[in-house]
């Protein structure tokens, strides 16, 4: 039986081949009947790691478990959920270099309260209105040079998540 946590060469160790004969699952090398746990896998995992959805039976103090599915099981353990954030407009996109503070009306998914506005690494003031839209302030003295910037949203805290980038243009000035 294999317990507690092993490495890859301990379990390779412990894997045996198995016989069955006359309804006792007896060890491959002729030894004594098995009496420990036994997954019974179509496949070798040790060549192929996905052969282990290939179970075929569990054996349990000599018992045949039931592997069937079923459906009104429920998973006690949440389920981790897609929470990053996914942003589908940003406007506006650009402002002349020089101006004032800018405020960005942000649509998406996944915002939250603790949502915020990153502007090339500066997190900006946000505001959360709803799950799908955010404003975020940003402050003149990031517009004063001209570029590219990205702008992401993070969920901060527990799960957290990042959006992917959006560009903001900062023009030359008319």
């Amino acid at each position: 039986m294999i317990a507690g946590v092993l490495g890859p060469l301990q379990v390779q160790a412990q894997v045996r081949p198995l016989v069955l004969e006359g309804g006792t699952l007896i060890d491959g090398t002729g030894s004594a009947p098995i009496n420990d746990a036994v997954i019974v896998i179509d496949g070798n995992p040790l060549n192929d790691i996905a052969m282990t959805q290939n179970v075929r039976m569990v054996i349990k103090d000599g018992q045949v478990l039931d592997t069937t599915y079923d459906p009104g099981f429920v998973n006690p353990l949440p389920r981790p959920v897609d929470v990053a954030p996914q942003l589908s407009m940003l406007n506006p996109r650009a402002t002349p270099q020089g101006s004032r503070s800018v405020t960005l009306q942000i649509e998406g998914t996944g915002f939250g309260p603790k949502s915020v506005v990153r502007f090339d690494n500066t997190d900006l003031r946000t505001q959360f209105v709803s799950k799908t839209r955010l404003t975020a302030t940003i402050d003149a003295r990031l517009l004063r040079n001209v570029g590219t910037y990205t702008v992401h949203v993070l969920n901060r805290g527990q799960p957290g998540g990042v959006s992917s980038g959006v560009y903001f243009l900062v023009n030359f000035q008319d």
